[in-house]
């Protein structure tokens, strides 16, 4: 696979994907992708939580003329095999934009055959075209082949815990 230098960070060339189609996700993708976050949860050992809202609210976020976030899917045989999703956010400290990766899951079924470091090249060429240098996301300390893909393509560990609380009261 012919790889091109993106910063510190190798990015595998597109259009050798053979038989996966990496693109924005789109309305008849939807239910797919519910299913495919639901295993993702599962996998990550979170809760997960039936709504009724959740594709209504995707379909506003993810497919308005200006979305919120952004998701590209990896698809063979008109099936979903992975996602990634990302947002644009601001850091005060830097000044600036940074990109936040919220989710990277490829289906058990389909990894190690690349469709991560694709997934990560097209959130990778979204940062660029937006001029947008930095990039955050995290991963369960547990999940150790994440943490070294994310190593092998040039990121670096913060040393930061996430936390997270419900609002409600």
């Amino acid at each position: 696979m012919e790889a091109s230098k993106v910063g510190k960070t190798r990015v595998l060339n597109l259009s050798l994907a053979n038989d996966v189609d990496i693109r924005l996700v789109v309305q008849s993708d939807l239910i797919q992708l519910e299913e495919i976050c639901r295993q993702h949860a599962m996998f990550e050992q979170a809760s997960w939580k039936t709504c009724d809202y959740r594709i209504e609210n995707w379909s506003v976020q993810l497919l308005s003329p200006q979305p919120r976030a952004r998701c590209w899917v990896a698809v063979q045989d008109n099936m979903i095999c992975g996602y990634v999703a990302c947002s644009k956010e601001y850091s005060l400290w830097r000044a600036g934009e940074y990109l936040n990766m919220d989710c990277l899951f490829v289906v058990e079924s389909h990894r190690n055959r690349g469709i991560g470091t694709l997934l990560m090249a097209k959130v990778l060429a979204f940062a660029q075209e937006n001029s947008i240098q930095h990039l955050e996301w995290q991963t369960p300390a547990w999940n150790l082949p994440a943490i070294q893909f994310y190593r092998l393509k040039g990121a670096s560990h913060t040393g930061k815990c996430r936390f997270s609380m419900i609002s409600e009261k």
